[in-house]
């Protein structure tokens, strides 16, 4: 009589059940499938249910299913290879003999454009021939009714022209990244956060929190007759600024909105002499004094300063001030308080002003514009 090992004896036991197909799959629970095989334990069993069933070994690494199921982990957040591994993976040739800082471009770069792409093709496909470019200019061609018009330099010009004429109020305020900041702070982002990515602020004429400068600001760009604001998409300026004006309950659709550099495209073009030219002017801010004499010499006439401007906090005391002076135009550099002075001069005093900025500083200065 034949006599089997134990070992026999559990071979021919799962023969006999399998029959004559001897490569069914067997039930494995998932520790023992992630221990024996190289496709990623978290990645597969995610997705099913407790028990998971065992294909033939050779097969397992080119599974489509094990395919994807990696490249959905990828996506979802797994560790990245860095930029030097990448150049050691490849040899060295796509960053070989570049600064850091130029492969640390590179890889922001493409994180933040190609790479954002490739994550939204589908699994198994690829899209030959365009980039991420073409495919936003593409994908803008949908969105193009909800694109806004600016207002363009000549028919500001041309405005505020008519409203000196007139005897009508004008204001144009400007908005950046200190006026983001003042706007957002503990709406959008927090005091602390505002602190942080805008350390000028203080020396811009706010100290935050200050609840009641946020509440006068956004007032004042809601009465503004046109509204400069920044181009730029970045975080502090356009990412904050719809975000920040939602917030204050203002419909952007409903402001007349330009350039934030408006007053530099002004002074370049030569709107700025043909609308001073003839006029009273006065100056407003802590430049006036340096300003004045250097305007005066290209034989404009100013009527007089009010300087200085102590913050947000100092704008009442500056409008009373303003009050007492006739004049066609203000010309205001003042930081944040600009905006608020601008418009108060405009809608209270019937007059036209424009939030000149560093500009003051340029021109009384000599600098190159």
């Amino acid at each position: 009589m034949l006599v089997l090992s134990k070992r026999h004896r559990s071979t021919k036991a799962v023969r006999s059940k399998a029959g004559k197909n001897s490569y069914k799959p067997q039930k494995i629970r998932k520790k023992r499938w992630a221990a024996s095989h190289k496709v990623g334990y978290k990645s597969y069993t995610r997705k099913r249910s407790s028990v998971v069933y065992l294909p033939r070994r050779r097969y397992a690494k080119e599974n489509p299913i094990n395919q994807r199921l990696e490249h959905e982990s990828t996506a979802e957040g797994e560790e990245q290879p860095s930029v030097k591994e990448e150049d050691q993976k490849h040899g060295g040739h796509t960053g070989h003999g570049r600064s850091p800082y130029d492969r640390g471009f590179d890889a922001g770069y493409y994180e933040g454009g190609e790479g954002i792409l490739a994550q939204m093709i589908p699994v198994f496909n690829v899209l030959p021939d365009m980039d991420v470019r073409e495919v936003i200019q593409l994908g803008l061609g949908q969105v193009q009714h909800l694109l806004q018009p600016l207002v363009d330099p000549f028919t500001i010009y041309r405005e505020m022209q008519s409203a000196i004429e007139s005897k009508q109020p004008m204001s144009l305020v400007r908005l950046g990244d200190g006026e983001m900041l003042t706007l957002a702070h503990d709406l959008v982002i927090s005091t602390e956060q505002a602190r942080a990515d805008g350390p000028f602020l203080s020396y811009a004429g706010v100290n935050l929190p200050d609840h009641h400068g946020r509440t006068i600001l956004a007032d004042s760009i809601k009465r503004a007759t046109i509204v400069g604001i920044p181009i730029s998409r970045m975080r502090n300026f356009q990412g904050l600024l719809f975000p920040a004006l939602r917030a204050h309950g203002i419909d952007h659709r409903q402001l007349r909105m330009t350039l934030s550099t408006i007053n530099y495209l002004f002074y370049q073009l030569g709107y700025l002499s043909l609308l001073l030219e003839g006029r009273r002017v006065l100056l407003v801010g802590n430049e006036a004094p340096a300003l004045a004499p250097v305007l005066a010499l290209r034989g404009i006439s100013i009527i007089g300063i009010v300087t200085p401007v102590h913050g947000i906090r100092d704008v009442d005391r500056v409008i009373g001030e303003i009050a007492q002076h006739s004049f066609d135009i203000a010309l205001v550099a003042a930081g944040i308080p600009a905006v608020i002075i601008s418009e108060r001069i405009a809608t209270e005093l019937g007059r036209v002003a424009i939030d000149f900025g560093h500009l003051a500083d340029k021109i009384a200065k000599g600098q190159p514009i």
